[in-house]
């Protein structure tokens, strides 16, 4: 089971889920996306957005009308801090006793990642059977090469959070093991086996699996600036 988290508060870009990406609603990107995985088999839409309702409801009621639900997220865990994990969970609440489904893994897909390859969905879980996880979650790879400030001192100061024997003088980059590259969590793909999604309350269990993705697949709308960057690509693509 596939759960796309489109809330609609947004502070960062105002009705960030429902504005339109290169002629779509952002959230549905993460919808077709779902819809093209050969693994999943049902995709729940959790929002307290009536236009997300709205869109799904016009656009969902035909064809996919066994693959693609609304379901109406309670404003306790619509908030801005409010946990993807508690949407996950009252989507699985909702599959179990309503659609009498109960999947053997939930997978997040956040709007925010529209440049998702329709087939990195089945990629992550070839990778995370291929592995042996419990969980598996989308990350990119990066140079080890992040300061950070030091407020215990006299005023602040940048220092290097690794061992300083290590990193004097700084090293170039094709020089750097790789044990020492740091993985960011993207935020596109989240593969969890529910049993440990609804044991533990986390997403991530204790034999996660990390699945690359470019840099592309990597990005994430979450200011303005991203906004137009990914249409730009887009648009570019299409030759507009």
């Amino acid at each position: 089971m596939a759960v796309v988290t489109a809330r609609k508060g947004s502070k960062g870009v105002p009705n960030k889920n429902i504005r339109e990406f290169c002629g779509l609603p952002l959230f549905e990107y993460s919808v077709r996306s779902s819809l093209c995985s050969e693994n999943i088999e049902i995709t729940i839409v959790s929002s307290d957005s009536e236009d997300v309702r709205d869109i799904c409801e016009e656009k969902y009621q035909g064809v996919y009308c066994d693959k693609v639900f609304f379901v109406q997220r309670p404003e306790e865990i619509s908030g801005d801090l409010s946990l993807s994990e508690a949407a996950l969970i009252h989507s699985y609440q909702y599959a179990f006793s309503t659609l009498e489904v109960d999947p053997e893994y939930i997978v997040l897909l956040q709007p925010t990642s529209p440049l998702r390859d329709n087939k990195l969905i089945d990629k992550c879980f070839d990778w995370m059977e291929k592995n042996g996880g419990d969980s598996l979650f989308t990350a990119n790879k990066h140079t080890p090469f992040f300061w950070h400030i030091d407020t215990l001192g006299d005023g602040s100061q940048f220092v290097f959070p690794n061992d300083k024997t290590e990193w004097d003088p700084r090293p170039m980059r094709q020089c750097v093991k790789s044990s020492s590259f740091f993985w960011h969590d993207n935020g596109n793909v989240y593969i969890t086996k529910t049993d440990v999604l609804l044991r533990t309350g986390n997403r991530i269990g204790s034999r996660p699996v990390i699945y690359e993705t470019d840099d592309l697949q990597s990005m994430q709308i979450d200011s303005e600036m991203d906004f137009k960057i990914m249409s730009a690509y887009v648009f570019d693509r299409l030759g507009r």
